[in-house]
């Protein structure tokens, strides 16, 4: 089922794209049923994959799948993000549009807006049944403990962390959730810098340059904790004589002692 919601997902983005495309060369008429159409028909998929995933769900976790329900996570939170990147943009033209319009007409885009984000937000609900469903299985392995459960539970309900939380669950389902952490810190970094210095559309933005020297400070800072915890460890390990060897340095040393 996996692959089922995340094409959803990815369909919602190819429908987003091919409306915005070809709007223009419609006419009136056919705008009017089309876009309704199109909107409408895919919200009804998404609530029939919820129901559907959420049966899956409900199955993996008696079966204790705890690999495959992070891995579904996984790949379903990476599927969407296209689709709630392009909602967003649009979103905030209609805001934008509805502002600037004469009264009627910024009446009607702007009371669509509500409406739009609430059904984006159950459909990033919708991705997030597999992390929960995660979370139980990670819970019972005795792989999180309860501060891990209420806070991955409470990130899967957020826009952004819930893709975080997402790919922290997939590493605690491989028990990796440190290199995982520090490959999202990393991303995290990146985009960052990306959008403050190298993002021409984003120039304009008084401090935007502030943002890419903060991702510029998130990865530096977790590439020199990621290698200090690492050399410490290492250390760790190098001081820790293993039983065996302590056994047979014991045995030496009386051997050598028992000579005259």
């Amino acid at each position: 089922m996996r692959f089922v919601q995340a094409g959803v997902m990815l369909l919602g983005a190819v429908i987003y794209v091919l409306v915005i495309k070809f709007l223009g060369e419609l006419s009136r008429a056919d705008a009017l049923w089309v876009v309704p159409a199109a909107f409408i028909g895919w919200n009804i998929l998404v609530f029939v994959t919820f129901i559907l995933v959420a049966i899956d769900g409900v199955r993996k976790v008696r079966a204790g799948k705890t690999r495959q329900l992070a891995t579904d996570l996984f790949v379903v939170k990476l599927s969407a993000i296209p689709f709630f990147l392009i909602n967003f943009a649009l979103l905030a033209v209609i805001t934008a549009a509805g502002t600037v319009m004469l009264r009627a007409a910024g009446i009607v885009f702007l009371a669509f807006v509500p409406l739009e984000v609430a059904l984006t937000y159950l459909a990033m609900v919708s991705t997030s049944v597999y992390g929960w469903a995660s979370i139980v299985q990670l819970r019972r392995d005795r792989v999180i403990g309860t501060g891990l459960t209420v806070l991955y539970s409470f990130l899967l309900l957020i826009f952004v962390t819930d893709i975080v939380a997402g790919i922290l669950l997939f590493g605690h389902s491989r028990r990796r959730p440190g290199v995982t952490l520090v490959v999202v810190l990393l991303v995290f970094g990146a985009v960052l810098t990306v959008l403050g210095f190298f993002t021409p559309l984003l120039n304009s933005i008084p401090g935007i340059e502030w943002v890419g020297l903060a991702g510029v400070v998130v990865i530096l800072v977790t590439i020199v904790v990621g290698l200090t915890r690492s050399w410490r460890l290492r250390r760790r390990a190098a001081d820790i004589v293993p039983p065996a060897d302590e056994a047979a340095v014991e045995a030496a040393s009386g051997s050598a002692g028992g000579k005259p």
